[in-house]
């Protein structure tokens, strides 16, 4: 077996703060996207990946998108609301990108008062689409309700992971001549 050269993922060391601070690292991942991919499964078991624009909570605990409950994503989160997210930059070189994966639940909001200063539509609106220069249109109610054909989704992480960084051919943390991940924590912070 051939041992990996030395030009491996990242040389520049640019991704060394993994370690330092995965959960910074984290929150800049979800920061610096504007897609995530939702992997849901169905009542049969058959998986399916869809990207969609999101916006997240201060924490990165909560992620917000809006679908339609036609879409084959929203359909299956009907009977299973288990859920994996990934944002990545699908731009980065090869071998040099950050990723966050995650678990979570996820659901489509409802059965809430749109009015109501502490519900969830009115929470879900205040953080969607997000800041005016992450592109996304403006939203307000009638867009996720009555007859509008998108409903509001959220998606409660409850796992964390980063990439492990790289250097010299290995993970510097741990020696790994394999990708991998480590774990991290956002529930508690802000």
């Amino acid at each position: 077996m051939t041992e990996p050269d030395n030009t491996g993922p990242d040389q520049s060391g640019q991704n060394d703060q993994n370690d330092q601070n995965p959960a910074a690292t984290a929150k800049a991942i979800i920061t610096a996207n504007r897609y995530l991919t939702i992997a849901t499964t169905d009542e049969h078991g058959t998986p399916w990946a869809s990207p969609v624009f999101f916006a997240a909570d201060d924490n990165g605990t909560d992620f917000y998108w809006m679908s339609s409950p036609e879409t084959r994503h929203s359909r299956a989160l009907t009977t299973n609301p288990q859920v994996s997210l990934l944002i990545f930059d699908s731009t980065a070189a090869p071998l040099t990108g950050d990723a966050l994966a995650m678990a979570a639940t996820a659901t489509q909001i409802s059965g809430t008062d749109p009015q109501d200063p502490h519900g969830d539509l009115a929470r879900a609106l205040r953080i969607y689409p997000g800041p005016p220069e992450r592109g996304g249109r403006p939203v307000d109610i009638s867009h996720i309700t009555g007859d509008s054909p998108y409903r509001m989704y959220r998606a409660t992480a409850y796992e964390w992971y980063v990439q492990c960084p790289w250097g010299q051919g290995a993970c510097l943390a741990h020696g790994h001549r394999y990708d991998h991940r480590i774990a991290v924590d956002l529930s508690g912070t802000s």
